[in-house]
């Protein structure tokens, strides 16, 4: 590296002779790489950058350092970038500062850092490179600045120590597998800003245990939340039109599912695996549901006792039948269903019979209580979210309160 550096100044010194010493290259990319010593208290090694313009790229370090402080500027010119691969596999490193001054993050900057536990990321940062943290096990937490405008493609893929993330309004897309394998987050809140969830951006988070899906979020990737085995129930945004292919397949813990009248599509497999999943009610806007996306558990076997509530002659009720899965027919305030000849009827329901929680306003809120009473989360519910006073809070009574929703 200093022999490339010594060649560099000759050439300089070599053209302001030829041409006069006021001479500045004209080629703007034009660069010269280099390496300065910090001190051991804040870099264990050298740190390697390169002058692109009037720009500081960081591009490595040799080494082993543990805790890195990243300077605003080196020889005068600030430094504004992470270069891609700079910190790569560098499993020494625990902590690392980024100053003020960079903009952008690299791809893979720290790829496979699995001992990186704490990382400063400044509001200055507008763009994280693909896989830019993948495997970095270490890190429990990490914000995510403001000025960022999109979460990239495997960014936090397999940081499996993480526990919490903040995700900043300025966000409008999770990418591509963002945060897959991260098994060890619990929760995470996904801002209004929102409109895409790309393919696998959650899969395999398997601590995952609720997620609140904005309405402002029109696409849901394919598998965008498979094998999220400790997610109990999901509320799909009515701004979603399609449930693509695997994308709750194997939550194995899930067992309520809210689908909107939005959805017209329910792709192959979409629930498949789904063991704790007892039954779904399909809306009528559903005209197409993909082979196994209902019902099925491992090996292709069928779920016992599993039941599909929907509207005759409908996708639902088509699927039911091809599958030999038990299908219970919606028609207002009627229940009937096709494998039994008993008709279930229920009396003609009032808005006093949907205000759960008594507070005079029948809204989405009710909805949600009957849910945690049917799930076991609440028992103070049990009397009010018996809406069909049958003397059982079950997915009848859940039938009932999402028509009458959507109906007022």
């Amino acid at each position: 590296m200093e022999k490339n550096f010594k060649k560099a100044l000759a050439l300089l010194t070599a053209i302001a002779i030829v041409g006069g010493a006021n001479y500045v290259p004209q080629n703007e990319n034009f660069s010269i790489k280099n390496s300065i010593s910090v001190s051991a208290e804040s870099i264990n090694g050298e740190l390697s950058y390169e002058v692109v313009g009037e720009e500081v790229v960081i591009t490595g370090v040799n080494g082993e350092p543990k805790n890195i402080i990243i300077p605003e500027e080196i020889e005068g010119y600030p430094v504004t970038s992470i270069g891609e691969y700079a910190f790569e596999e560098c499993i020494s490193l625990v902590s690392i500062v980024i100053p003020d001054s960079v903009t952008s993050i690299g791809d893979r900057a720290f790829f496979n850092c699995t001992r990186l536990k704490s990382i400063t990321i400044p509001n200055s940062v507008t763009s994280i490179g693909e896989w830019a943290f993948t495997g970095c096990s270490g890190l429990t937490s990490i914000s995510i600045p403001d000025s960022v405008t999109s979460i990239g493609f495997g960014v936090f893929y397999y940081c499996s120590g993480l526990t919490s993330i903040t995700i900043p309004n300025s966000v409008t897309s999770i990418g591509k597998s963002a945060f897959q394998g991260c098994s060890g987050l619990t929760s995470i809140t996904i801002p209004s800003s929102i409109t895409r969830i790309e393919d696998y951006a959650f899969s395999w988070c398997s601590s995952l245990e609720s997620i609140l899906i904005p309405n402002s979020v029109t696409i849901i990737g394919q598998g965008a939340f498979s094998y999220c085995s400790g997610l109990t129930s999901i509320t799909i945004p009515n701004s979603v039109t399609s449930i693509e292919s695997t994308t709750f397949s194997g939550c194995t813990s899930l067992k309520l599912v809210n689908i909107p009248s939005s959805i017209t599509n329910i792709g192959k497999g979409a629930f498949f695996y789904c063991t704790s999943l007892k039954s779904v009610i399909v809306p009528k806007s559903v005209k197409y549901i993909g082979e196994k996306a209902l019902g099925y558990e491992v090996w292709y076997e069928k779920l016992n006792g599993f039941k599909i509530y929907g509207y005759a002659n409908s996708a639902a009720q088509n699927y039911a039948e091809e599958n030999e899965i038990e299908f219970i027919a919606i028609n207002d305030n009627v229940i009937t269903t096709t494998t039994t000849p008993a008709t279930i009827t229920t009396e003609t329901l009032t808005e006093k019979n949907y205000d759960i929680d008594g507070n005079v306003k029948v809204t989405a809120l009710d909805l949600v209580k009957m849910k945690k009473q049917i799930l076991g989360y609440e028992t103070q519910y049990a009397q009010t979210a018996d809406v069909n006073k049958d003397g059982t809070v079950d997915a009848k009574d859940l039938v009932a309160m999402v028509k009458y929703l959507l109906e007022n």
